[in-house]
């Protein structure tokens, strides 16, 4: 696919001038995230530059009290606490909503509730509160549901649980609907009239934030403690981070601001988790190899999508038993389950894929891809829309039959609002829906509806998206020489970390580079490994599943190139490397030299 090339101008002089101690490289990094403005006062700018490179837990975590139904919620679960009520936590069974039920379930019940847990079945069930549900809880005697990454949606199954005596706080981040349901508080950052500073936070973020405000509010009685066990609120709610960075990182939340060190400190945590089930899972997933650290690229190729398989092949029940576990067999045997989701998450995943290609057609001639299937497991038809509009840079909503329903889900390209896109079309066309800009899940009013349903949201889409916002765009960093790329650079590069949605490893380009090598490697040749050349400096390169990229070219051709600084560890040595994003015939000289 081609793709736009946008390469970020160099800062001013007389801006980096007033920042001596900072690398120019790390400066425009910082211009080009948007951490810095030219116009800044450089008290201000100095604040954000602090907060960016060196994330203070004690000073740019916000006090939780922030929120406005914060005070209130917090009483109603000391009250819980002291009547000895009943609380059940309601969570997502997505990664972030496990994450975020583990956080509040565990808390809780340290400070000495009675707790149970509810998530529900993504097939039978679907996403959010439901009626059914509600009715099971209230049966089972709870007096006080939390939510989490869920329930802002639900304003009649919440209304449901009122009339059931269950008064419910919901913790949630995703987008507002026209009514909110009339919770006994709300935790949304989002929320109309919110005070809370950040808006950014992942659906365990907020369960998180909660967790914070009861730690710092409610001591446990020592009847609900073991022996001579003390106690420590500060120490307990570190230990939480680890599912935290889990919820930021899977949910795909920018990693700025709060977040950034939220995440920057819970990879410190995730790297000495205490959670046996994650511990084994981390194992078997090879991610700490020869005492390798983990970091965000970790969390999100590796446990992420394991604690997701969960949810999208059986039940999300097995991936909280996992991080809930004490018992190292018990612990083992989970992690094995996920392992073999997430591998059978995958085959099915790619034969799906072959499916609905057939059913899309040439996705140039319509502004949104549309497929439906009739067998398709709803739990991953938003991971094959997702491979749809990476690949053909399109909006995608796949669909598939469940309980005699269309469901689905669909995924989005920068600049087209699915969400919004949803909100725009006719009700009566929807059972029910939500989501976020770039994602969204959804049950038709009706079968009968799907013609309409694809129609109505082609014509908007026509209307929203031109031809140009359909040619994806690569940011680049800026442009480089091949002899300026050394182990300094890449130390100072690596002080930006975590990298994630918002902060992105840097991308550099390098014109007029020769190719002198340029050999496919792995399992069909879908790798390339190849050297560039430049004014007497090589360096080599490794270009993940560019074969077809790559066709066009070959030794001796001189290109432009798009890259990664990365480092190739083999057999105990470390070396530099180019890691290919994106290579074109040379705009600089076109003639082979």
């Amino acid at each position: 696919m081609d793709r736009r090339w946008s390469i970020a101008g160099p800062i001013a002089s007389d801006f980096a001038t007033r920042f001596p101690e900072i690398p120019r490289i790390v400066l425009q990094i910082l211009v080009n995230r948007g951490v810095l403005r030219t116009d800044m006062r450089s008290d201000e700018a100095q604040k954000a530059i602090d907060e960016f490179l060196n994330p203070d837990y004690g000073s740019d975590i916000h006090d939780p009290f922030l929120f406005r139904d914060m005070t209130k919620a917090v009483e109603r679960i000391r009250m819980a606490i002291s009547n000895q009520e009943k609380i059940t936590v309601y969570g997502d069974y997505d990664a972030d909503g496990v994450s975020g039920a583990v956080i509040l379930t565990t808390t809780v019940r340290a400070l000495g509730a009675t707790v149970d847990v509810y998530i529900p079945h993504r097939e039978t069930e679907g996403y959010g509160v439901n009626r059914t549900a509600v009715d099971t809880i209230a049966d089972g005697g709870t007096r006080v549901v939390i939510t989490t990454d869920c329930g802002i949606s639900n304003r009649d199954e919440i209304l449901h649980a009122n009339e059931r005596g269950i008064d419910v706080i919901i913790t949630d981040h995703h987008t507002l609907p026209a009514l909110l349901p009339p919770a006994y508080a709300i935790i949304h950052p989002l929320a109309p009239h919110e005070t809370y500073p950040f808006k950014s936070l992942a659906g365990g973020g907020v369960a998180f934030k909660f967790a914070q405000a009861l730690l710092r509010t409610i001591t446990p009685s020592p009847s609900r403690r073991g022996k001579g066990e003390v106690f420590d609120p500060s120490a307990f709610e570190k230990w939480l981070l680890d599912m935290v960075v889990v919820s930021t990182v899977a949910d795909m939340m920018p990693l700025m601001g709060e977040n950034r060190t939220l995440v920057t400190y819970g990879l410190i945590v995730l790297n000495k988790t205490k959670r046996l089930g994650l511990k084994k899972l981390i194992d078997l997933a090879g991610l700490a190899k020869n005492g390798r650290a983990l970091d965000t690229y970790s969390v999100g190729w590796g446990i992420a999508p394991r604690i997701n398989a969960a949810g999208r092949m059986d039940h999300a029940n097995t991936a909280y038993a996992l991080c809930m576990t004490e018992n190292a067999e018990e612990a083992e045997e989970l992690a094995l389950a996920l392992n073999r989701a997430n591998t059978e998450r995958q085959e099915t995943v790619q034969r799906i894929v072959e499916e609905a290609r057939a059913r899309i057609g040439d996705p140039s001639k319509v502004p949104v891809l549309v497929a439906h299937g009739h067998d398709w497991p709803l739990g991953l038809v938003g991971l094959v829309a997702g491979k749809f509009s990476d690949e053909m840079y399109r909006p995608t909503i796949i669909m598939t039959n469940r309980q005699g329903e269309i469901a689905g889900s669909g995924r989005s390209i920068a600049g087209f609002n699915l969400i919004e896109a949803l909100q725009k079309l006719p009700p009566s066309l929807f059972k029910k829906f939500g989501g976020h800009p770039m994602a969204c899940g959804f049950t038709l009013a009706s079968p009968s509806v799907i013609d309409d349903f694809t129609a109505a949201l082609r014509a908007y889409a026509k209307k929203e998206l031109t031809i140009e916002s359909l040619v994806p765009t690569l940011r680049i960093d800026g442009e480089i020489k091949l002899k300026d790329i050394h182990w300094e650079l890449w130390e100072r590069l690596e002080h930006l970390e975590p990298f994630g949605e918002k902060n992105p490893r840097p991308r550099y380009c390098a014109t007029a580079v020769m190719l002198i090598r340029v050999d496919r490697i792995g399992k069909d040749g879908q790798h390339i490994r190849c050297t560039l050349e430049q004014e007497g400096t090589t360096h080599p390169c490794i270009a993940f599943g560019a074969a077809e990229l790559f066709s066009n070219f070959a030794r001796g051709d001189v290109v432009d190139a798009v890259f990664e600084i990365d480092v190739n560890e083999w057999n105990g040595n470390r070396t530099l490397q180019l890691k290919i994003v994106d290579i074109k015939k040379s705009e600089t000289l076109n003639s082979k030299s």
